[in-house]
């Protein structure tokens, strides 16, 4: 969750550059406060000086924040894919539990004539009989197998 609000290099970066961009066309508004000597506030030097410099800059400044915005929107739509991929692979495995439930309320045992889940209950406990050699005294399968490689 952290990195997810956690800006990238390049966001950050970005969002620096335009802090700076419109710190400059600050400056560049109140340099004639600073300087009344040299402009005045009625004439048209003023107007082409602040038009000429901070227009285009506070242009960049606009560029930078739709680019931003772009980029989390990408973002956004990578989390929402990630999502939806995700609901999916949940979706698909609802549907083959869902499908394997129904198979195994279906399934019919003729060995003890049981169906549903005691089907497959009874048919475990009988193939563990078997391996552990519980079935009508016969040797375990493991123990044969145990043997068998030890020989």
């Amino acid at each position: 969750m952290e990195k997810e609000n956690q800006l990238t290099s390049q966001e950050s970066l970005l969002k620096s550059a335009s802090w700076f961009l419109l710190g400059l066309i600050l400056v560049i508004f109140l340099t004639p406060i600073f300087l009344p000597n040299q402009y005045c506030f009625a004439s048209i030097d003023y107007a082409i000086y602040v038009g000429g410099l901070a227009g285009p800059l506070a242009a960049l400044v606009g560029f930078i924040y739709v680019y931003l915005t772009f980029l989390g929107q990408q973002r956004q739509l990578d989390e929402q894919r990630k999502r939806l991929d995700r609901d999916d692979a949940l979706k698909e495995f609802t549907d083959y539990f869902n499908t394997w439930n129904e198979f195994r309320s279906n399934v019919k045992y003729s060995w003890n004539g049981k169906t549903g889940s005691q089907a497959f209950d009874s048919y475990w406990l009988n193939v563990r009989k078997a391996v552990r050699g519980d079935a009508n005294g016969k040797k375990s399968l493991l123990e044969f197998e145990l043997r068998r490689q030890l020989c």
